[in-house]
């Protein structure tokens, strides 16, 4: 299997609880979820490349809560590579009806994506 990461990439991953899994607590730095799969599964298949793995998820975090971190914790990074994992909690917000999200509407979370992953692109070309 041929791995298109390159020698001294990196790869940053962003969002909620599923993406966070203890990072900040007891699994310092990556978590023990999908984070740290995907770096065991690098580790093991290419052990002569230096890949960098950042996780900057952060439970119960929204769209807009990325939108607001987004210069701090994406594009100061300057990763090669970017997953994001994001939207169980703007559909909890949603059904709880909790303050400010009673107009959300599946548009306005595209709007909210396709900005973040402009400014991504826009920001590592």
């Amino acid at each position: 299997m041929e791995f298109k990461i390159k020698n001294n990439e990196s790869i940053l991953y962003i969002g909620d609880s599923i993406t966070d899994c203890g990072r900040r607590d007891q699994f310092r730095p990556i978590g023990n979820g999908y984070v740290k799969f995907f770096s065991d599964i690098l580790i093991s298949n290419i052990p002569d490349r230096k890949i960098k793995v950042f996780n900057k998820g952060i439970s119960g975090n929204t769209i807009l809560d990325l939108v607001n971190r987004w210069e701090d914790d994406v594009i100061y990074q300057k990763s090669n590579w970017l997953s994001i994992l994001i939207g169980i909690n703007d559909i909890q917000k949603v059904l709880r009806k909790e303050n400010g999200w009673t107009e959300f509407t599946p548009e306005n979370y595209r709007k909210r994506y396709d900005y973040i992953l402009k400014r991504y692109s826009k920001k590592n070309n």
